[in-house]
């Protein structure tokens, strides 16, 4: 999860060429040119928010039927992130079909 996180960082603030470049690990059987999991820490970095892990997830649910907000517990303290910015982002990185697929989404977390 701390990949997203760093992928949510270069989305956000990277160019658009950095942009381009994220996409699952597993999209180079066709063409594509993904950040590793060590590249996108290091881009992150460069922008001043490098994640390297999350202890905690939790959604806030909208009256209206979605999921607002998604917090997550980090190696640097609690981000927020809005429920349909982290889909987005979830489904740029995602590895293979894994997707969020409605706007009313949740996380178990196991031990």
């Amino acid at each position: 999860m701390a990949d997203m996180l760093n992928t949510w960082v270069v989305w956000r603030k990277g160019s658009s060429g950095d942009r381009d470049n994220i996409s699952p690990v597993t999209t180079g059987c066709w063409g594509g040119d993904p950040y590793s999991l060590d590249e996108m820490a290091e881009k992150a970095d460069k922008y001043g928010e490098r994640y390297t892990s999350v202890s905690d997830i939790s959604v806030e649910i909208s009256n209206g039927g979605y999921t607002s907000k998604v917090t997550l517990k980090t190696n640097r303290g609690s981000v927020s992130i809005a429920g349909d910015v982290f889909k987005t982002v979830f489904n740029l990185r995602a590895p293979s079909y894994i997707a969020i697929r409605s706007r009313l989404y949740d996380f178990e977390v196991h031990d």
